[in-house]
């Protein structure tokens, strides 16, 4: 059963926005490898949790060199902060070491 909280985010909507955000300094990301980092199928995130996140205003859908589909944490220093938050909301922050807190 789905996790959903508060904002409306489940665990991979958490996982991908911290994801972009730590390891991809807010992106651009290829979706592949995006999809590789979390081990999820890419079309799962292309077509389930990409359109929610982009139509909320959290990504872009961008390109980058390598990938035609790309994604970045929206631009707004805000919107970053924000998901950030979101990310290590209450059961989620459980899981997440200490450090990156």
């Amino acid at each position: 059963m789905l996790e959903v909280d508060a904002h409306g985010f489940d665990e991979i909507d958490r996982r991908l926005m911290l994801t972009i955000i730590q390891k991809y300094d807010g992106g651009p990301v290829g979706l592949g490898t995006l999809a590789a980092t979390l081990a999820e199928e890419e079309d799962a995130l292309e077509e389930v949790y990409e359109p929610f996140l982009i139509q909320i205003g959290f990504l872009d859908r961008t390109r980058v060199a390598a990938s035609p589909r790309a994604l970045r944490m929206n631009t707004s220093a805000l919107q970053r902060r924000a998901a950030r938050r979101h990310c290590f909301s209450s059961d989620y922050k459980a899981r997440v070491p200490q450090s990156l807190h």
